[in-house]
């Protein structure tokens, strides 16, 4: 048996989970000009995918993020850790 073989394969199948996951980001934005809901979405498919994408935008504002996980989000999905930004109220 080799060392650590069961690690590096369960490392590489996070890895295409990631992938495949922020892929999906990409279709979805596309499809939709919107970004996936993790609370009233549409679908489950929706929130499931919306609960991964909050997940990365908490991982990153709390700098957890993997720099490379930064790059790829960037520069496959531009504008995906864009906030809403609070609508404020008038007197």
């Amino acid at each position: 048996m080799l060392p650590n073989w069961d690690k590096n394969q369960r490392k590489e199948l996070g890895r295409q989970h990631w992938n495949a996951r922020m892929n999906e980001l990409k279709v979805f934005k596309a499809q939709h000009d919107r970004w996936p809901r993790h609370r009233n979405a549409l679908s489950e498919a929706e929130r499931v995918l919306g609960v991964w994408l909050h997940g990365q935008r908490q991982s990153a504002s709390r700098r957890r993020l993997a720099p490379s996980k930064l790059r790829a989000l960037d520069s496959v999905v531009p504008g995906w850790n864009t906030r809403a930004k609070s609508r404020v109220r008038s007197r």
